[in-house]
């Protein structure tokens, strides 16, 4: 092989080396571009199941800058401008983020981060409503409210009022199956009790002596 060859050989190698390279500095600024460039995190991943909701909120020194609530995980994130120290209220709708504690419905408490710290901010509860006041130092913060929620077979975010914002202690029928539950495991409040319909298979919840008028005429049936 002459010496021509070899060069030739030589700068092809050189030349796919350094498109080599480009190509993966291509790729590592693409990912670093969609990322938030304080955290690092992937944003288009993180906003895949984020909507921006409306909130009433009282503040003087500060401003909302987004708003991301995530159904999945029944979590709610406002990032907030603080031009110095204030003292920020915000009104988090239960239907938004709740907590359940036990099957029967019982209300917890929600988890409340600053910055990723878990702070105790002063809760007033309302039938459909938490009021959340809580201190704010001067800078951009980034405040997550979490609810929680038991989780047995069938979980009470199937089946629990509050999941919508109710004060009743169960969801209707209806719409306890379009969440997910049984129609034989659908719950009825105080006073009611559960029927299935012969006509469509549909849980109904009715006073007792409606459901015993129901089966004898085989309208319903016992579930």
């Amino acid at each position: 092989m002459d010496a021509q060859k070899i060069m030739l050989i030589r700068i092809n190698l050189h030349s796919n080396f350094l498109f080599i390279l480009v190509g993966f500095a291509f790729l590592i600024t693409t990912q670093l571009a969609s990322a938030d460039p304080q955290t690092g995190i992937d944003q288009q991943s993180s906003e895949e199941n984020c909507k921006s909701v409306e909130l009433n909120y009282t503040m003087e020194n500060s401003r909302i800058l987004s708003t991301c609530y995530d159904k999945n995980t029944v979590s709610l994130t406002v990032q907030i401008d603080t031009d110095s120290e204030d003292q920020v209220i915000i009104d988090v709708p239960k239907r938004l983020v709740y907590s359940i504690d036990s099957l029967d419905c019982e209300e917890g408490q929600m988890i409340v981060l600053m910055d990723g710290e878990v702070i105790k901010p002063t809760v007033i509860s309302s039938k459909d409503m938490n009021k959340i006041t809580m201190d704010v130092q001067k800078g951009i913060h980034k405040i997550e409210f979490i609810g929680t929620v038991i989780v047995p077979d069938p979980s009470p975010a199937m089946y629990c009022g509050i999941v919508m914002g109710l004060e009743t202690q169960y969801l209707p029928p209806k719409i306890q199956l379009e969440l997910g539950m049984k129609p034989e495991l659908v719950r009825c409040n105080q006073g009611l009790e559960l029927a299935i319909k012969t006509s469509d298979g549909n849980p109904i919840c009715v006073t007792p002596p409606t459901k015993s008028k129901l089966i004898e005429r085989n309208w319903a049936k016992e579930k």
